[in-house]
């Protein structure tokens, strides 16, 4: 697997603050992979070691000098891959969700436990047990927004479940950026 790549990644047209990052040192969790032109995931910005204070953002484009373009502005929202992971004990994932509810808290996530690509999960502790940095929250589509009109037809696709409940499964969904406020 690889990081979410392709035209459909953004499912918000702003806010844009924007600001250059040296894509393979100050970026993470790359979990092996080596960012590219093309790959869209959210991040953390800086050491791990300040944690769970990162900035975080989402990758817009890579340059051929090894810097990432990332949107670190509030409230933008883009596609990310998430992890059902919730808890980690003695360094292995522990419990999972069987669904995802609508504004439900995602966080940037280093564990080996996720795939390749996928950097976000439902867990505020990373697998050593040291503090995750909050990305934001599962978010609408706009096409999947409630339709609440007499004429509607559109219902709300939250919950959504995740293929299993008791083990690793991940989704593709829309993520409002929405990083802790220190």
């Amino acid at each position: 697997m690889t990081f979410l790549t392709g035209t459909d990644w953004e499912c918000s047209s702003g806010p844009i603050c924007t600001v250059n990052v040296l894509s393979n040192a100050d970026l993470w969790p790359l979990h092996g992979l080596v960012l590219a032109n093309g790959d869209h995931p959210v991040m953390a910005i800086g050491s791990t070691a300040s944690r769970p204070h990162n900035i975080v953002g989402s990758v817009m484009s890579v340059e051929a000098t090894n810097r990432a373009v990332v949107n670190i502005a509030p409230q933008h929202i883009v596609k990310a891959f998430v992890s059902n992971i919730t808890a980690y004990n003695q360094g292995v994932a522990s419990a999972w969700a069987g669904t995802l509810i609508f504004a439900q808290p995602v966080y940037v996530d280093d564990s080996a436990d996720l795939a390749a690509g996928t950097t976000l999960s439902l867990s505020p502790t990373n697998s050593a047990g040291a503090q995750n940095p909050l990305a934001g929250f599962a978010w609408r589509e706009q096409t999947h927004e409630p339709d609440t009109y007499a004429s509607g037809g559109r219902t709300d696709n939250y919950p959504i479940s995740f293929a299993h409940a008791d083990e690793y499964a991940e989704l593709t969904i829309c993520v409002l950026i929405w990083p802790d406020q220190y």
